[in-house]
């Protein structure tokens, strides 16, 4: 029983922990910069960009086969804000 377990689970959550620690090392690399000594975030060192704020069915332009966004309308709701919120 063991035996079939390592061969059928093991690989799987080698990849699943190879994933997880990608993961972590990229939001050590872009996160940590942008942290005060405190964790909350500063603006001045994080990028802000502006986000369009309403992406819903009405607003997304697709193609005619409806597979690829093409556009994006009503910028009304757009504001400057931050890219990562709360990391948990």
């Amino acid at each position: 029983m063991i035996g079939r377990f390592n061969e059928l689970v093991a690989p799987k959550l080698t990849s699943l922990r190879k994933a997880v620690i990608q993961v972590l090392q990229t939001l050590h690399l872009l996160c940590l910069p942008c942290l005060n000594p405190d964790l909350s975030l500063s603006r001045s060192k994080c990028n802000t960009p502006v986000g369009q704020n309403d992406a819903n069915d009405q607003n997304v332009l697709v193609d005619d086969s409806r597979s690829r966004v093409t556009g994006i309308i009503d910028f009304g709701d757009c504001l400057h804000t931050c890219v990562i919120f709360e990391l948990v």
